[in-house]
């Protein structure tokens, strides 16, 4: 082997050395960092594959906010369906278990008029919990 030199000339001749054993030996190159499999960035995220162990990890504590209060029903995906004063929450969220639809209710943290709080359901059953909202809020 070379004599020892300060600096970059012996970083340098072991990298060379490294290459060459790697030619010669025919051994797999060391991957770069950080240089693990890349998704098309073109791609939509469902066709994009799941990162994730387990799918199913993605709970209520991923979707929805943690600072509310729920019927008692658990789903796996939720969607939004609308900001509702506070004195008619509970009366909504009732409702919509009666029917076997899933909801959660987190407080707006803006500054409003009237308190809201934000209802969320089970995103199967949007349509539906539309329409039960619709009839709480009227009567």
């Amino acid at each position: 082997m070379r004599q020892r030199r300060s600096g970059g000339g012996l970083r340098r001749s072991a990298a060379l050395w490294r290459y060459a054993l790697t030619a010669v030996l025919g051994l797999p190159r060391r991957p770069l960092p950080g240089a693990g499999p890349r998704r098309n960035a073109a791609a939509s995220s469902f066709e994009a594959p799941l990162e994730a162990v387990n799918p199913l990890q993605f709970d209520r504590a991923y979707w929805l906010s943690p600072f509310g209060r729920g019927n008692g029903l658990e789903a796996l995906f939720w969607a939004p369906l609308a900001e509702v004063p506070d004195d008619r929450v509970d009366a909504v969220l009732a409702a919509l278990e009666q029917q076997g639809i899933a909801a959660w209710a987190a407080p707006v943290r803006r500054r409003r008029p009237v308190p809201v709080a934000a209802v969320s359901v089970v995103a199967e059953r949007l349509d539906d919990a539309g329409g039960v909202l619709m009839r709480v809020l009227a009567g």
